[in-house]
């Protein structure tokens, strides 16, 4: 620590000084700026240090000063006519060094850090005391947020402007505020277009923000995201894909430690940083010391994973956001649900088929094992009615998952009844449309079930396995059917109750999916939740 010998009372002024303080007499020897020695506890200075005054005023109203000992700057607050700090500790033993176990506060005082100024009785008496003033509504751009009039805490007169802090949530108030979120995909399947649900409302909850957007690659998401996000990045590292880890090892765990250096740094340009599944290994590790940070987890795992995720959320220090309550109970950390929400797929009231048509079922999503798309063509051929639906299964596979098509296109031509598979689509509505019941057969919990409720949008019912978040959307005979996740008979008889509705059970379902829908997962709710939980100070996490 640089000494100055000569120079005892060294100070800069972080605010105005406080309503009566002019009034406290300073003893003459303090103000003389005599110093005293080592192990001295007859000086003035030193009883001072440990008076606790009831007119001191709050730590965010204490000059800056910079010194080479307690001592000395204490006789530079004295000096100039500021009481002594609240709530300092008396001595625990003799001399001048022991009584300083409140050395933090000060120490956050003189360096004008957020610790000083949130400790403000409320915002505007910290506006004035850091000398900051809110910039003027109306502006054509998205101008900073605050601008700084006259010098930042800790600035010598004629200096070039200091970094400061937002008094209660440790914002940059030199600049706008900074958001950067991070996305594991660029299409647009659920967890996209949650992602980009999330950003819009990022973006309504701070016009004048500056939002950075990082996603592997290009993809229809990225054009999705451009009436919100001023920047886009790409970041094909950091991503933890199962079959790339186990083709490449050692090459995927090098481009992990790459990008979570990358994400390091730029988690230390941003005031607030949301990243949106767990899968972005990388991101989440780099939130840590992130005073903004969040995590939206839409995963449930098996046990390793969760054991993995778990290490991870908790070294991240991130406040976590689930989307369902089953995601949450499998996690077990603490963190706030936001059930998802989507804007109405299409307006056209549901169809009641009648006797010249099939019914029509379809399975729309991202096409994997635990999808189930292979298992509901298999349970599907013991139907006694098979001949009487009509099957479309809409989306694709990840990259290098292309078996998966040839195993599911093979069962499909041995089937008694017509299947048609359709890859990805930008806009899945007309299948929706299309469709007389949703069928979703997952075969592992599902997290929530985004394509639950965008088949609701539209007064769909649901055929769905009963495991994770479906089980708080759908409900068994109400607006849908559940089976055993698994169980091809169960998954049979659920079809098979729903064949058999009448035209009246079938519009009463219909409607009563429509009425979920409208009351829990409109996606102006969802917005408007995640602005509410997403903000550049994290709260504490509710359990």
């Amino acid at each position: 620590m640089r000494r100055h010998a000569r120079r005892p009372g060294r100070h800069v002024c972080a605010a105005d000084r406080p309503s009566g303080s002019r009034d406290q007499p300073v003893p003459a020897a303090l103000d003389q700026g005599r110093a005293p020695a080592r192990g001295d506890t007859g000086h003035p200075a030193a009883a001072l240090l440990h008076r606790d005054d009831e007119r001191a005023v709050h730590l965010a109203t204490v000059p800056v000063v910079a010194g080479a000992g307690p001592v000395r700057r204490a006789l530079a607050l004295l000096r100039h006519r500021y009481p002594p700090v609240p709530r300092a500790e008396p001595a625990r033993r003799p001399g001048l060094r022991a009584p300083w176990d409140a050395r933090p506060r000060l120490r956050a005082a003189r360096q004008a850090r957020p610790r000083a100024l949130r400790a403000a009785q409320d915002l505007a008496h910290a506006l004035v005391a850091a000398r900051v003033r809110p910039q003027p509504a109306g502006t054509a751009e998205r101008a900073p947020l605050y601008r700084l009039d006259g010098p930042a805490p800790g600035q010598r007169t004629g200096a070039a402007p200091r970094r400061t802090f937002h008094p209660c949530r440790g914002l940059s108030m030199s600049r706008g505020l900074r958001i950067l979120a991070i996305h594991q995909g660029s299409e647009l399947y659920g967890s996209d277009r949650s992602f980009a649900a999330a950003v819009q409302a990022l973006r309504e909850r701070h016009p004048q923000a500056r939002i950075e957007v990082v996603l592997p690659e290009p993809g229809p998401l990225q054009s999705l995201l451009e009436p919100w996000a001023d920047a886009c990045r790409f970041e094909p590292r950091g991503i933890l894909r199962k079959i790339e880890l186990k083709r490449h090892p050692l090459k995927s765990l090098a481009g992990i430690v790459a990008a979570w250096r990358r994400y390091r740094a730029l988690a230390a340009e941003h005031d607030l940083c949301y990243v949106n599944t767990t899968v972005c290994v990388s991101a989440i590790l780099a939130l840590r010391g992130c005073a903004g940070g969040y995590v939206h987890v839409r995963e449930i795992p098996g046990a390793a994973g969760l054991v993995l995720f778990r290490t991870l959320l908790r070294l991240s220090r991130a406040q976590v956001i689930y989307n369902s309550y089953a995601t949450a109970l499998a996690f077990g950390l603490p963190g706030r649900v936001i059930h998802n929400g989507v804007a109405p797929i299409s307006d056209a009231p549901p169809t009641v088929p009648g006797a010249h048509r099939r019914w029509r079922i379809a399975i729309i999503g991202r096409i994997n094992t635990w999808k189930g798309q292979q298992f509901a063509l298999e349970a599907l051929a013991r139907l006694a009615s098979a001949p009487q639906i009509e099957l479309r299964i809409v989306g694709d596979v990840f990259p290098g998952y292309e078996p998966l098509l040839t195993a599911l296109d093979q069962t499909a031509a041995d089937c008694r009844f017509p299947v048609e598979r359709i890859g990805f689509v930008r806009q899945p509505g007309p299948h929706f449309e299309w469709a007389d019941f949703v069928l979703i057969p997952s075969l592992l919990p599902e997290p929530f079930g985004r394509v639950a409720i965008e088949a609701f949008s539209i007064g769909r019912p649901v055929i769905a396995s009963a495991g994770g978040g479906l089980q708080e959307i759908v409900a068994d005979g109400v607006n849908g059917f559940l089976f055993a996740p698994g169980n091809a008979q169960a998954l049979a008889t659920a079809v098979e109750r729903a064949l058999a509705l009448d035209a009246q059970a079938y519009q009463d379902m219909a409607l009563a999916a429509r009425r979920g829908y409208q009351q829990r997962f409109t996606v102006e709710g969802y917005r408007r939740a995640i602005g509410d939980a997403v903000l550049p100070c994290a709260p504490a996490a509710a359990s």
